[in-house]
């Protein structure tokens, strides 16, 4: 707050006028010198009415945000960039603490960009970006992990084998299929125009019997 010479001279000269008075007072003045003196009063406080400006000033704002992604598949794109509220008027510099190998920093803009191949599979722990602009102005994000998961396989379910296409009469025949099976599941198996002579399973699919 600015307070101009003139006005603490003014508001000098009131305390002396209210020290007069007291005193006149005390010494039982005539009313009319009393009346004169308190009409001089008036006037001088009315002569402090002056304009006082006051300058209120904010901090500047220097603060950084934003919630990264916490998982990411083996041999996929991993990206993050921060958001920075900065009204200090100065250029950030952006670190890190514990950024994955795999990774990318950007000390311009703080991003963590990467492609985790499928031997990075772990947890990143404690992973820090930090901004920095010059007058001391500084702020952390909160500490983070990236656990990078292996891509999950597909299952498997396919039937193979080559059917011994002739017979004898009189002979045994036996045909049973080959299946791969990493479902987890259990199979069924079924066949279309069965030899009336074959008999056919459908638990594990094979066709065998004499034809005559």
């Amino acid at each position: 707050m600015l307070i101009s010479s003139k006005i603490v001279e003014k508001m000098q000269n009131i305390l002396d006028y209210v020290a007069i008075c007291t005193f006149i007072c005390a010494a039982e003045a005539p009313v009319m010198m009393r009346l004169t003196l308190l009409i001089l009063l008036v006037f001088a406080v009315a002569g402090c009415e002056q304009t006082v400006t006051v300058t209120v000033s904010t901090s500047p704002e220097f603060t950084i945000s934003g919630t990264p992604d916490s998982t990411v598949l083996a041999d996929s794109a991993y990206s993050f960039t921060p958001t920075l509220n900065n009204t200090t008027g100065n250029t950030p510099t952006f670190s890190i603490v514990n950024a994955p190998s795999w990774a990318t920093f950007s000390t311009v803009d703080g991003s963590l960009t990467g492609t985790p191949a499928v031997g990075d599979v772990a947890v990143y722990n404690t992973i820090q970006i930090t901004a920095t602009a010059a007058g001391g102005y500084t702020d952390t994000l909160a500490s983070f992990s990236i656990t990078v998961s292996a891509v999950p396989a597909v299952p498997v379910f396919t039937l193979s084998g080559t059917p011994t296409t002739t017979v004898e009469a009189g002979s045994a025949y036996s045909f049973t299929p080959t299946l791969n099976n990493t479902t987890g599941n259990t199979p069924t198996f079924s066949i279309v125009n069965a030899p009336s002579w074959a008999t056919f399973s459908t638990v594990d699919g094979s066709l065998t019997g004499t034809p005559a």
